[in-house]
């Protein structure tokens, strides 16, 4: 790295993301990890997993809330934003609950930090095949930014996976979250 002539101007950097415009800039802001889940939404989160509000309302409060969580970094002046993983409770379980070939008999949840006892009984699609609801939610949050978005990845997935023997491989997640 060469360092700049004194008295000379900083050289600005033009990022060029996969969405939206080109950022130029010294240092381009962006956010990390999940976005701060308040606490309403927290117990309206909870009362789905115990059935007493429906998983459509629900979805309806998520996108008034990622709406919401993308308007404060706009106003904040970050760069790149992000739906803040406001729809995703853990990155185990959203994506289990996705994958063919994944069964979870038991959808309840005291808390919905918690993880599902899942198991898989028959064979995993491909690694390269798409995980369902990722597009649409890439999707969501393009149509309400004109910022260039960081979306989430699986990058961090870490599972334990144990074979019971009769039924195949059972996933036994950690068991973590508020209180916890």
């Amino acid at each position: 790295m060469t360092t700049p002539a004194p008295g000379a101007e900083p050289r600005s950097v033009d990022v060029r993301p996969l969405s939206g415009p080109a950022i130029s800039g010294l240092l381009p802001t962006t956010v990390v990890g999940s976005y701060s889940v308040p606490e309403w939404l927290e117990r309206l989160k909870t009362d789905c997993y115990q059935r007493r509000i429906s998983t459509a309302h629900l979805n309806e409060i998520h996108d008034v809330a990622i709406k919401a969580a993308l308007k404060d970094q706009e106003l904040a002046g970050v760069d790149v934003v992000s739906d803040g993983e406001l729809r995703r409770d853990n990155d185990i379980d959203y994506l289990l609950v996705r994958i063919p070939g994944v069964e979870i008999p038991h959808r309840a949840k005291t808390d919905y930090y918690d993880y599902y006892e899942a198991k898989v009984t028959r064979p995993l699609p491909a690694p390269t095949a798409t995980v369902p609801g990722l597009a649409a939610d890439l999707a969501f949050t393009r149509a309400h930014t004109d910022r260039p978005i960081k979306f989430w990845r699986f990058l961090a997935i870490v599972a334990t996976l144990a074979s019971d023997g009769a039924n195949g491989i059972g996933f036994n997640g950690p068991r973590c979250g508020p209180g916890r």
